[in-house]
């Protein structure tokens, strides 16, 4: 995270444990950021990940939660602000993919992908704000599909892109609504591109 001064500052990742979520902890992590990391059943891979955030000198902690259900990521977050402390920086990175096309996918299915991609980043979101504007700083990142702007193309043609864009394009199209409700006290939301899909 080049030139980025994260000093005092505390990030949650979701899905943080592995892949691309533990990538950008340890970023944060490197910035100077005491950071939270997010699992939903892989305890040891997140305990790792947090000890390896506290070898660049900042303070970790690991929370376990259903982004999906409002009551699993309030305590979530009450467990990273008695820990840490407020969270000032947000990256919701949790999203189940898969690669079968929308046809042939059953409806409990379907509508996992829909609740970890969409459900869970508004409720996080929605949790987070509040602090954000009272301090006047904050920042919420949304870890996208980088194909997402094509969606109903993709789902109809390419097979291995179909849930996970439709999904996602959900995330990116509600970014200009929310940046600029945050943006007016002080939160910033910003969306990013990933080619793969998020674990927990």
């Amino acid at each position: 995270m080049e030139d980025a001064d994260l000093a005092g500052r505390v990030a949650l990742v979701t899905g943080s444990a592995s892949g691309l979520g533990r990538g950008l902890a340890l970023a944060l992590a490197d910035a100077g950021a005491d950071v939270a990391v997010h699992y939903h059943s892989s305890d040891a891979e997140a305990a790792t990940t947090a000890a390896d955030a506290e070898a660049f000198g900042v303070s970790s902690t690991t929370v376990q939660g259903d982004v999906t259900d409002p009551e699993s990521v309030d305590a979530m977050f009450e467990s990273v602000e008695a820990d840490l402390g407020g969270v000032d920086v947000l990256v919701n990175n949790v999203g189940d993919f898969d690669p079968r096309h929308w046809e042939e996918i059953g409806l409990e299915d379907w509508n996992r992908v829909i609740s970890t991609n969409l459900t869970g980043t508004m409720l996080c979101s929605r949790r987070a704000l509040p602090a954000m504007r009272q301090q006047e700083w904050g920042r919420i990142v949304n870890v996208g599909y980088a194909g997402s702007e094509k969606a109903l193309t993709g789902a109809t043609s390419t097979r291995a892109t179909g849930r996970r864009s439709v999904s996602r394009t959900g995330t990116g199209s509600s970014r200009p609504t929310s940046r600029g409700r945050c943006s007016a006290r002080g939160a910033r939301c910003r969306r990013c591109a990933s080619r793969s899909g998020a674990g927990s």
